[in-house]
C-alpha cells in the first residue's frame, strides 16, 4: 500500500514538472513571437496542456497567474504592433506629402518663368515700339537683366520645395525607425514579462 502510495505521488510530480516546464518554453516562444493574440493563445494551450499531463489540475491562483503572464505579453506585443502601424501609416503621410511638393515645385517653377518671358516680351515689344535697336546696349542690358531675375527666381523655388522635400523624407524616415523601435520594445517587454513571471509560476525551473 506504501509502496503504491509512493508511485503515485512520484508519478503526479513528474507530471507536474514537464508539465510546468513545457508551460515555461510555450510562454517563452509566445514572447519571441510577433503577435500578441498567438502568444496568448499558446499560454492557454500550455495551461491546458498541464492541467492534463499532471492528473493534479492547476490550483486557481497558479491558474490566474498564468492568465495574467498571457494577458502582458499579449498587451505588449499588440501596443508594439498598434505602435507600429500608427508610425508606418504617418510616413507614408509624409512621404505622399514629399510627392505633393515635388509636384507643386515643378508647376511653381513652370509658371515662374512663364512669366518672367512673357515679361521679357512685353518688354522686347516696348522697345520696338519706341523705335529701339533691339541689338542696342540699353535693350540686350535689359535682355539680361530679366533672364537673369528669372533664373534666380526659379532656383529660389526649385531649392525651396528640395528643402521641404528632404525635411519630409527625413520625417518617414525618423517615424519607420520609430516603429521598428516600438516592434522590438514590445518584444523585449514581453519577453520581460515572462523572465519576471517564470519564477513564481515554474518554481521547478530554479531547481
Amino acid at each position: 500500500m506504501c509502496d503504491f502510495g509512493a508511485s503515485a505521488l512520484a508519478a503526479a510530480g513528474a507530471g507536474s514538472a514537464a508539465a510546468t516546464a513545457a508551460g515555461a518554453t510555450a510562454a517563452a516562444t509566445a514572447a519571441a513571437g510577433g503577435i500578441g493574440s498567438v502568444g496568448a493563445a499558446t499560454l492557454n494551450a500550455a495551461l491546458a496542456s498541464g492541467a492534463a499531463s499532471s492528473g493534479l489540475g492547476l490550483t486557481l491562483g497558479l491558474a490566474l497567474q498564468i492568465a495574467g503572464l498571457a494577458a502582458s505579453v499579449g498587451g505588449a506585443l499588440s501596443q508594439g504592433n498598434m505602435t507600429a502601424d500608427a508610425e508606418r501609416m504617418q510616413a507614408e503621410a509624409l512621404q505622399e506629402r514629399a510627392g505633393v511638393e515635388r509636384a507643386l515645385t515643378g508647376v511653381q517653377d513652370a509658371r515662374s518663368r512663364a512669366a518672367f518671358r512673357s515679361e521679357i516680351r512685353r518688354q522686347t515689344a516696348e522697345l520696338a515700339a519706341r523705335g529701339i535697336d533691339l541689338s542696342s546696349p540699353t535693350a540686350i542690358a535689359l535682355g539680361e537683366n530679366a533672364a537673369r531675375e528669372m533664373t534666380f527666381e526659379s532656383q529660389a523655388i526649385r531649392s525651396g520645395g528640395a528643402a521641404t522635400q528632404a525635411e519630409l523624407s527625413a520625417s518617414a524616415r525618423s517615424v519607420r525607425a520609430r516603429g521598428r523601435q516600438a516592434i522590438l520594445t514590445g518584444r523585449t517587454n514581453a519577453a520581460g514579462s515572462v523572465l519576471s513571471a517564470a519564477p513564481q509560476i515554474w518554481p521547478e525551473l530554479l531547481q
